[in-house]
């Protein structure tokens, strides 16, 4: 895996390691967990991941441009995926175990292509800020380090919750440090 320098970062490059990184049951898990019971969204999780891994953090003001910069997207995005889960439980409500459907199908493929939507707009946003701040390249150690700081400012909820979602996100850290080295270890 070669290390992209901030300005180099793509929103090609991040929706790939997306599906590569989520494509791992485990990771999935928890980033769901995340999103339905910390309502953190998942697209700036993996950009802080894939940050992390390229060597890049984002300080609180950055995090916060990011969340504005798809506050809407998100907010079309929850919709249709609340529409697409409803559609899901009805069908196994009235006994129909093919819920795929094509208005299913439909529901998906238009979430994921607002889910990539948010993407792009997150790297522009990226790419955006770093024009007007410099943003300094870490160590590895250090952006480990950095990663958790990062998400622990994305969980707003009480404590019981906060607890359960900083266990989700060392999973996903842990995950994430092994996930890089394998990606390492391809590369050779």
């Amino acid at each position: 895996m070669n290390l992209k320098g901030v300005n180099d970062l793509t929103s090609e490059e991040f929706w790939a390691f997306s599906l590569d990184f989520y494509s791992i049951a485990a990771h999935q898990e928890a980033l769901i967990w995340l999103q339905d019971h910390a309502q953190l969204n998942v697209n700036l999780v993996l950009l802080i991941f894939y940050s992390a891994i390229n060597r890049h953090s984002f300080n609180n003001n950055k995090i916060k441009c990011l969340q504005k910069s798809i506050k809407e997207l998100d907010s079309l995005t929850s919709n249709l995926r609340e529409e697409r889960r409803s559609h899901k439980a009805n069908k196994i409500q009235v006994g129909q175990s093919d819920y795929k459907d094509a208005y299913y199908r439909e529901l998906l493929a238009k979430e994921l292509m607002l889910e990539k939507q948010q993407q792009t707009t997150l790297i522009e946003t990226v790419l955006c800020l770093n024009k007007c701040e410099k943003t300094d390249e870490l160590s590895a150690d250090q952006a480990k380090s950095r990663v958790s700081e990062m998400l622990k400012l994305l969980i707003v909820t009480d404590k019981t919750s906060r607890l359960a979602a900083e266990t989700s996100m060392q999973k996903l850290l842990e995950g994430m440090i092994q996930f890089s080295a394998r990606k390492l270890n391809e590369k050779r």
